[in-house]
């Protein structure tokens, strides 16, 4: 069974532009975005799901600590409980500060941190089980 997840635009531009989106549906579903991130991230995708974060208050004060996508992420995954894949360590710690435990980063996702949990890491790897994730 995947989990779910919310992404930022900066997972969703990075791997777009290595064509490696496949990647997100492969390990998650169902996988949400917050209008924010929608704006910012123009690919249409069956799979993205756009969702408001219901806490407008905790995305007011999280503005004041990341940018306004990243603030309404981090509120979603805290919403619905979801894995979070934020682009950068400050956004990382800002999700975990206010209580959104399964917030990562792109240094986690890379080094396989987030991979253990799979049922495939041949996903991750485009065939290769052992390229970049530790066992």
């Amino acid at each position: 069974m995947k989990e779910p997840a919310v992404s930022n635009s900066i997972c969703l531009i990075a791997l777009e532009r290595i064509g490696q989106l496949n990647l997100l549906p492969a390990l998650f579903e169902p996988i949400s975005v917050p209008p924010k991130v929608r704006e910012e991230f123009v690919v249409r995708l069956d799979w993205l799901r756009v969702e408001a974060p219901s806490n407008t208050a905790l995305v007011a004060v999280l503005k004041a600590l990341v940018d306004e996508g990243e603030a309404e992420a981090i509120a979603l995954a805290r919403d619905k409980g979801a894995f979070a894949h934020l682009g950068r360590p400050q956004d990382t710690r800002a999700g975990k500060t206010i209580g959104c435990p399964r917030c990562r980063n792109g240094r986690d996702f890379s080094e396989g941190k987030a991979a253990r949990n799979c049922e495939s890491r041949q996903a991750l790897t485009g065939g290769n089980a052992t390229k970049g994730i530790p066992p």
